[in-house]
């Protein structure tokens, strides 16, 4: 009988240790309290034990770990609010307070540039968010900037030498910019007002640090300029000519120069599902078939794609005789269309969260030496022997322009070769070349596109119908 009553003694024991193992907690311990639906700061729980499936852990402890939560945050395209924090906050898992504090700052730099309005348009701004993981400062170990795929920078961490754990450099939001130049160099606008701004130059250092270079600015002294550690007072005529290398500018100015100077090319951090590409693509089958309007991105008028004018800009072109390819010309996974006429004056077709725009193309495709290739690039080969290869980048409110991955000028022993802008070597040179394709597209006929009659045309707000 005292066997039989050990026995039971044990077995409750037992279950009791197994019933209490539901979470985690941040220090890697087993809590009740962390299995709930809503996971706020470390050690917060709520009295709900709920199960839902497991939430990614914060912790920041490698750029993995970043951009798996960098992906969810990205998913909640409405960004984090006071109204909806909880909510927001209820699908990770928080290490400890440094990295909950840590995620605050990067959704904050999220925040800043969410619409007011894109409830319609949810997984397009879900898109938006992306990253780059280049070696800014030559140390042979990778940053992470986090960003928009409008080039406009929200973070940029650097790894240590010394620890090799990511290091937070910085934040930006609505009155802090950043921008990357052709060095590698992050230049940063502090903006307050006119009357109180700095903009300074830093140089990211293998320490998991970065160092000031240079900054200038003003502030209720005047003018000011500081470099090598030393701040001094300046003339206006002085900080102007001091601003030429380093501009006052907007956040939208900031993310220009840096898809004109970096060389960086956008990676989305949420892959397009194959439903949503598959409503993209019907959306321009509908377009080129006279089904659905699309939008003039300079005007924002509605128009039928007959109504568009080709490359030359002097008359409409005739789509009688028209053909098209799909192409992936920013290499974000979402494929862009080009439309060309018996001259090879081209149109382009593009869509653009929740919009699809049209406009002239300023190239010729395939004719006087400008190729396009099968990867979406574009190959000019000028006189004297120049050859540059682009790709095209679309930003802002259906507004694009083309950037310079590589170029060769002139030949022989006097050729000279550069990469994303910076001069190189041939050998570097050529085994970049060699990455991309040098098969030209494959055109399809185009049957004659009716002006739409089946629909009226959409609202041209930016919350078109998707």
């Amino acid at each position: 009988m005292k066997k039989l009553l050990v026995v039971l003694l044990c077995l409750c024991m037992l279950l009791s240790t197994v019933s209490c193992g539901a979470g985690k907690s941040p220090n890697g311990e087993t809590s009740d309290a962390e299995s709930t639906t809503e996971h706020k700061r470390p050690n917060e729980g709520s009295e709900d034990e709920t199960e839902e499936e497991e939430n990614p852990v914060v912790d920041f402890a490698s750029y993995e770990s970043i951009l798996g939560t960098y992906r969810q945050m990205a998913k909640n395209a409405r960004g984090r609010t006071d109204e909806n924090a909880d909510e927001y906050d209820a699908a990770f898992d928080f290490s400890d307070e440094a990295a909950y504090e840590e995620y605050l700052l990067i959704a904050d730099a999220i925040a800043s540039v969410v619409p007011e309005e894109n409830a319609e348009h949810r997984l397009d701004y879900a898109y938006t968010y992306g990253y780059v993981e280049p070696d800014l400062n030559g140390d042979g170990l990778s940053e992470l900037v986090l960003m928009t795929e409008d080039y406009c920078i929200l973070a940029i961490y650097t790894i240590s030498a010394y620890t090799r754990r990511p290091v937070l450099l910085s934040t930006f939001g609505e009155t802090s910019f950043a921008w990357i130049d052709r060095e590698g160099h992050v230049r940063t606008i502090d903006y307050a007002s006119y009357l109180l701004h700095c903009q300074s130059e830093y140089v990211i250092l293998s320490n998991g640090t970065w160092e000031m270079k240079t900054a200038i600015g003003c502030n209720a002294d005047g003018y000011f300029c500081s470099e090598a550690g030393t701040r001094r007072t300046v003339s206006w005529e002085e900080y102007s000519l001091l601003a030429k290398a380093n501009p006052l500018m907007d956040r939208k100015g900031a993310a220009d120069l840096t898809r004109v100077h970096s060389g960086l090319l956008f990676k989305r951090a949420v892959e397009v599902t194959e439903e949503h590409l598959g409503a993209i693509m019907q959306k321009y089958t509908d377009a080129m078939n006279g089904k659905e309007y699309v939008t003039d991105p300079k005007t924002k008028a509605s128009v039928s794609l007959n109504e568009v004018r080709f490359t030359t800009g002097a008359s409409y072109g005739s789509l009688e005789k028209a053909e098209y390819v799909f192409l992936d010309l920013d290499a974000n996974g979402v494929p862009e269309v080009l439309i060309a006429d018996e001259a090879r004056n081209l149109i382009l077709l593009y869509y653009y969260h929740g919009t699809l725009y049209a406009l002239p193309y300023e190239g010729n495709g395939d004719v006087s030496g400008y190729k396009i290739l099968k990867d979406g690039t574009f190959e000019d080969n000028g006189n004297a022997g120049t050859s540059v290869r682009k790709r095209v980048i679309f930003y802002y409110d259906g507004e694009y322009s083309e950037t310079e991955l590589c170029r060769k000028s002139g030949d022989g022993v006097y050729a000279q070769y550069s990469v994303n802008g910076v001069s190189v070597k041939r050998a570097e040179y050529e085994a970049y070349y060699k990455t991309m394709s040098t098969e030209s597209c494959m055109w399809t006929v185009l049957e004659k596109t009716p002006a739409p009659s089946d629909a009226e045309p959409p609202v041209t707000d930016s919350n078109n119908e998707n």
